[in-house]
């Protein structure tokens, strides 16, 4: 199991009491005596992520809402709620604080038993699927299909990779059986694994020994040949215990429909469509500024875990997300840089490493197969910078 870095997220609950509507597939949810209106609150984890986890603010959540599959014990389909949106209204005049809801509101269903000769309505057991962002029908990317309705087997999603940061969809999704009535508390968990990029010197070298000497990035290539491009996520994951215990995600394999191939990243020190991201600013080497305004640029690091060079313009810190696969993953990795004095700078220079195995936070070296989802991993490339 990666180590658990941190925990983020919102949790608001609201009553849901009015009517609601069936059709002829649905199970009788109004009984005749205290009807028990099912209503939701939601939490993102950050089991085995870092804290800034941009894409999924409190803001941004509240915008996109959620979505839910639930399935009452017998049926073999979403028989209660398919797809349904889930939404968060703020109160009036109050941008912070408000509730969750849904329409048309469904109620808890039951059924009738004998207990010591006398017949009793206990509540049915409900399996609830859910994902973040909600999505009505699918797109080029992200979320691009989802089961039918009629469709008799685990609820899922299909997801397919941007390129580009910007449009790469962080999926949300969770499984959860009540226990007990009451508001539910959805806590998902992360469906991609993502990569944190990490740069430093060499603490051997040579050339990097003062502040007079800086060495900047100017860009960095990532490349592997067997990324899973589309895949298929199960949103229930009851099947495995150690999903379960370790909130992993299902992903199916063995679907007919899913894509592997060459995958290309290329992180740039200028923001442009070209570039995933951009090179982070204290390492980044910035085209036609004298020495003593550039960044201080990349250092050595005696605890050899190196600084963060990947971020967007509204955080400090990106990563690059994979579909988690069973062959785990390695990288093929090139940096540009050039070295900078105070009268002296470099041509581009270049260093390649291929076959760079990406380790868990835990197995830092020992890269942990298959690439989990729900997981930060940690690739850190060393330079050995040496002046023409």
């Amino acid at each position: 199991m990666f180590a658990r870095v941190s925990t983020y997220g919102i949790a608001i609950a609201a009553l849901l009491m009015t009517a609601c509507s069936q059709n002829e597939t649905e199970p009788n949810t109004v009984p005749t005596e205290k009807p028990v209106a099912i209503s939701f609150s939601f939490t993102s984890t950050q089991d085995n992520q870092a804290t800034t986890r941009g894409e999924f603010t409190d803001t941004k959540l509240r915008s996109t809402g959620f979505g839910v599959f639930a399935t009452v014990a017998g049926s073999t389909f979403p028989n209660l709620m398919y797809n349904q949106q889930v939404t968060y209204t703020y109160l009036a005049d109050d941008a912070q604080n408000g509730y969750w809801s849904y329409s048309p509101t469904k109620y808890w269903p039951i059924q009738t038993v004998e207990e010591n000769g006398d017949l009793k309505t206990v509540p049915q057991t409900v399996t609830f699927c859910a994902y973040a962002p909600y999505v009505a029908a699918g797109g080029a990317t992200g979320i691009t299909g989802m089961s039918a309705n009629t469709y008799t087997g685990s609820p899922y999603l299909d997801y397919t990779l941007s390129e580009t940061l910007d449009e790469t969809l962080d999926l949300l999704w969770t499984c959860y059986q009540p226990t007990e009535l009451g508001p539910i508390e959805f806590k998902m968990y992360h469906a991609l694994a993502r990569v944190a990029v990490n740069v430093m010197v060499d603490n051997t070298n040579e050339y990097k020994t003062s502040d007079d000497q800086k060495v900047l990035i100017s860009k960095i290539t990532l490349s592997t040949s067997t990324a899973v491009k589309t895949g298929r996520l199960k949103l229930d994951n009851t099947e495995s215990n150690d999903a379960v215990t370790n909130h992993y995600p299902i992903w199916d394999h063995t679907w007919e429909g899913q894509i592997t191939g060459a995958r290309t990243v290329d992180i740039l020190n200028i923001d442009n469509s070209s570039s995933y991201g951009i090179i982070a600013e204290d390492v980044r080497y910035i085209d036609d500024l004298p020495f003593s305004w550039q960044p201080k640029g990349v250092e050595k690091d005696p605890q050899e875990k190196g600084v963060n060079a990947l971020c967007t313009g509204d955080y400090p810190q990106a990563y690059i997300y994979f579909i988690p696969n069973e062959a785990g993953l390695t990288l093929d990795c090139t940096v540009k840089y050039r070295l900078m004095e105070e009268s002296y700078i470099s041509d581009e220079l270049s260093t390649t490493v291929t076959d760079i195995p990406v380790p868990s936070v835990e197995h830092v070296g020992d890269p942990l197969k298959p690439l989990r989802g729900n997981s930060t991993y940690q690739l850190i490339l060393k330079i050995n910078p040496k002046k023409p």
